[in-house]
């Protein structure tokens, strides 16, 4: 990893502050020796984060932020509208920024280097520890790291091109020749896979339209110019069957909450999928503090009344 956030300068005697779905508690930041970070509580008041953070940088230099991209994003936005001496006070120090563990998608990352003013890089892996692919000369284009693991694709019967590797070092339980379950658009160079980018897949979310096709929610949110995002926190959506999806949408005010509003907001067009909206006054999040774009819907139905905190929801319940 350290090689891969060389990039943007980073070395292990950096200092950085981390923001990876950790719960301190009651408390907002708590420093850990073994990797020099400033850990960010995932469950704690934007302000109380922002004041330690602060307080933090009036004695630290902090070189770097690491971390999911959903979060570091909700910070950024956060100390930009309501505590903007803490960004002035990390621009003066920050060197770059390391996003990992989920899709940065742009409108995120770009505010995100909006408000920092510093270069931004990720990088593909996951759990299996059989891939390993980072960003070296273009954004959202990955190399694999052949040292790594084996990185190449296999083609199924509808021309789509799967992700497969296979580990070197786990030899307690190997993977080969491993479907990741991710779709990508692969570049070779002499047979060797060189660069790719993600389809779909686990990386690249989809959901199904009422002929059954996957439909890639990168492209259909972040792909197009939706206006909802000059006012919206967070854009997630949840399906329970083909062809329905319900949008939800995070506000931090319930204005523009109505359903004729939010339609006007979005371009859905060419999608054959109906879609209802819900209006959330904070995102859902995932037990290890993560904003996923598609949430599952049994959790959203479980979950779903703790998330409105008494807003009207703006459609019936799906």
């Amino acid at each position: 990893m350290h090689r891969i956030w060389s990039e943007v300068g980073y070395r292990p005697t950096d200092l950085k502050l981390t923001f990876r779905g950790k719960n301190l508690g009651g408390v907002p930041i708590r420093y850990n020796a073994l990797s020099n970070e400033y850990l960010v509580s995932a469950y704690c008041d934007l302000d109380m984060i922002a004041k330690a953070v602060s307080d933090r940088a009036q004695h630290s230099v902090i070189r770097f932020i690491h971390g999911y991209p959903s979060l570091i994003y909700e910070f950024a936005v956060h100390c930009s509208e309501c505590a903007p001496h803490v960004v002035e006070r990390l621009r003066s120090t920050l060197r770059g920024i390391m996003l990992g563990s989920e899709y940065p998608a742009p409108v995120y990352r770009e505010s995100i280097e909006a408000i920092f003013q510093v270069p931004t890089i990720s990088w593909y892996g996951h759990s299996e520890a059989a891939v390993l692919a980072f960003e070296a000369n273009a954004k959202y284009c990955y190399e694999p790291m052949m040292t790594y693991g084996y990185a190449e694709t296999v083609q199924d019967n509808d021309g789509l091109h799967h992700l497969v590797a296979t580990s070197y070092y786990n030899t307690a339980s190997p993977f080969i020749r491993y479907d990741t379950g991710d779709i990508i658009s692969p570049q070779y160079d002499n047979g060797l896979l060189s660069s790719f980018r993600i389809s779909e897949g686990r990386f690249g979310e989809f959901i199904l339209d009422k002929q059954g096709r996957r439909i890639s929610l990168t492209a259909l949110v972040f792909g197009r110019h939706h206006d909802i995002f000059e006012r919206a926190r967070f854009v997630q959506l949840t399906q329970a069957c083909a062809g329905e999806a319900v949008i939800l949408v995070t506000l931090p005010q319930p204005d523009y909450a109505d359903e004729a509003s939010l339609r006007r907001q979005f371009d859905l067009s060419g999608a054959d999928i109906d879609f209802r909206f819900s209006v959330l006054s904070t995102p859902y999040i995932t037990p290890s503090g993560k904003v996923p774009l598609l949430v599952n819907i049994s959790d959203w139905e479980n979950d779903r009344n703790a998330y409105r905190q008494g807003w009207q929801h703006s459609s019936p319940s799906p």
